[in-house]
């Protein structure tokens, strides 16, 4: 049976008694403590119920190890001992739930602080499982990637070596072609065979990335900035954030033509000084940022080759900028999304919506009927401590509480000034058109998660979680509770693994075209060789010279089919000796 709701929760007005404010610590995913000095527990959250079957109300008193085990407490020890001693800690940990599940968790601890005094320890630890097994997974995807790419090194030796006899195997044919003309027409085609075949593993070559050389994208975009030296008669900056592998060749040939197109017209309009070129993928975007110190461009004339810039971008779902710089010079962005058939994120406006299941939330009325274990005070100052962004609203969504980190994210430096505050009065207008629906969601009794990225400075993306939880006294919704954490290293983790992915297939693409090559140059060397071979018994003057010409042939060919990394090594893993 559910506790009753009290009186002293309140509907309207600032959250004012330390049992509503615990209520906001409650609605927490992440597990949440307070002890004191001898590390006895002074507070828990609800999430102790969900994560290790226990009660907070029956751990007041406890030790660390008394919730957590004393295995993991004594690990802990050290941490603790830092902690009192006025020195944050933050550190990953997997924790055993009892119900055996493994959560692999990042957790905090702060020195508790009142009035400068250290009182005690506040602890918070989140799950962090999806971002470890990300990172997993993309140390796998790379440790694979570095393996095939030692396999590569070896296979181009040996493909290298199959070219050379190819070449001399043509040239000797051609010779004993010139040497017995009554032959020549037979030989001289097995020569063109040999020499098509290693003309097309040569081709094969300048298109895979050595050690050492960039992927055929990047290779592209260097290339390109090299020529734009000529026009400009310097040669730009340039910086690649992170890879290009996972570009196309067609979009890889479109950003090309971006840099040719601005850094020619730079180069014959602009008098420029100074170059500066960013190519890189962010948020799902192709961007292309070129910034000159010359003459500006207030709009280009239709029809124009940089016209034709913005056409090609818009055709694929993007946009082309151009924007005149405070010295005069001009910066164009280009900008069209990596995967033009998949939904977008893009910087500004992306999110990521998600319904919640509230099955592990606490009964409503939990604290308001239980005997606070900390007064006023002394739970706000816990919430103070807590490393994210805690407000309530109530429905009209007139704010009820905000702790400072909340406070900063509309710009105000003390959470005093967020009380009594409409959020449509202290919210950007874009803040409140992702908001606002979210909120109207969970006034309607939903719980909702938003996730999206946002600048909070130039070249400084961040991403953050927001969750909208209906706030419920006496059986309805009377406001919303609302969490900001920054999930950063999570989605970075899980951009690195898509990153490794993509560069996976294109591995295994490119593998399987090589494969094709290699089995067509097999099957045409072996064909030419029987046909030479059938000259033998009709022209035995000539044997032993033909004999001479392909003597080099057996090892072409077994060094042909060890030069393939097969597209099934790619995928299955095999070049890690798995």
């Amino acid at each position: 049976m559910r506790p009753r709701t009290l009186a002293s929760e309140p509907v309207a007005g600032p959250l004012a008694s330390a049992a509503s404010l615990a209520t906001v610590v409650d609605h927490l995913p992440a597990i949440v403590a307070l002890f004191d000095m001898d590390l006895r527990n002074r507070f828990t959250n609800w999430a102790h119920v969900p994560w290790f079957g226990l009660q907070p109300r029956d751990l007041v008193g406890c030790s660390p190890a008394d919730i957590v085990g004393a295995a993991t407490f004594a690990e802990s020890r050290p941490y603790y001992d830092a902690v009192r001693e006025g020195e944050p800690q933050t550190f990953e940990r997997i924790m055993t739930l009892p119900t055996g599940l493994r959560r692999h968790a990042i957790v905090h601890y702060e020195p508790y602080r009142i009035d400068g005094e250290i009182r005690g320890v506040v602890t918070m630890a989140t799950d962090v499982t999806g971002r470890a097994r990300a990172e997993f997974a993309r140390q796998e995807l790379a440790a694979r990637a570095t393996a095939i790419g030692e396999r590569e090194r070896d296979a181009m030796a040996k493909q290298r070596n199959a070219t050379e006899r190819l070449n001399q195997m043509a040239s000797e044919l051609a010779r004993v072609a010139r040497r017995h003309p009554e032959h020549a027409d037979a030989v001289e085609d097995a020569a063109r065979t040999m020499a098509t075949a290693a003309q097309r593993l040569r081709t094969l070559a300048q298109h895979r990335p050595g050690p050492g050389r960039p992927p055929g994208p990047e290779r592209v975009v260097r290339e390109q900035v090299e020529a734009g030296a000529a026009a400009l008669g310097f040669l730009p900056t340039l910086l690649v954030m992170g890879r290009l592998d996972a570009l196309d060749e067609a979009l890889a040939d479109l950003v090309g033509e971006v840099l040719e197109t601005t850094l020619d017209n730079i180069g014959r309009h602009a008098d420029a000084t100074r170059v500066d070129v960013t190519v890189g993928v962010e948020h799902g975007d192709v961007v292309v940022v070129v910034a000159d110190d010359g003459g500006g461009v207030v709009r280009p004339q239709a029809g124009s080759s940089l016209d034709r810039l913005r056409t090609i971008a818009t055709g694929r779902g993007g946009r082309c900028s151009w924007v005149i710089n405070s010295d005069d010079g001009t910066t164009v962005e280009w900008r069209v999304p990596l995967h033009p058939d998949l939904p977008q994120a893009g910087p500004a406006n992306a999110a990521v919506v998600t319904p919640v299941d509230d099955t592990q939330r606490p009964p409503e009325g939990y604290r308001a009927a239980a005997s606070p274990s900390l007064d006023e005070r002394e739970m706000r100052a816990l919430l103070e401590h807590l490393p994210i962004g805690l407000a309530v609203w109530d429905r009209d969504l007139r704010n009820q509480y905000a702790n400072r980190i909340a406070a900063r994210w509309f710009g105000l430096p003390e959470p005093e000034q967020m009380l009594g505050q409409l959020y449509g009065d202290i919210a950007t207008p874009e803040a409140q058109a992702r908001a606002l629906p979210l909120a109207r969601s969970a006034l309607a009794g939903s719980h909702v998660v938003m996730e999206r990225p946002f600048d909070t400075a130039p070249g400084q993306p961040r991403h953050i979680r927001s969750e909208f939880v209906p706030r419920v006294v006496g059986g309805s919704v009377v406001g919303i509770y609302v969490q900001v954490t920054d999930i950063g290293e999570r989605v970075r983790a899980e951009s690195a693994v898509r990153e490794e992915t993509a560069r996976a297939l294109a591995l295994r693409e490119r593998h399987a075209a090589e494969e094709e090559v290699h089995h067509l140059a097999i099957q045409e060397v072996f064909a030419a060789a029987l046909r030479v071979d059938a000259l033998r018994p009709m022209h035995p003057g000539a044997a032993r010279e033909l004999d001479e010409a392909l003597a080099p042939l057996d090892s072409a060919v077994a060094d042909l089919r060890e030069s393939v990394v097969t597209s099934e090594a790619v995928a299955s893993g095999e070049a890690l000796g798995r």
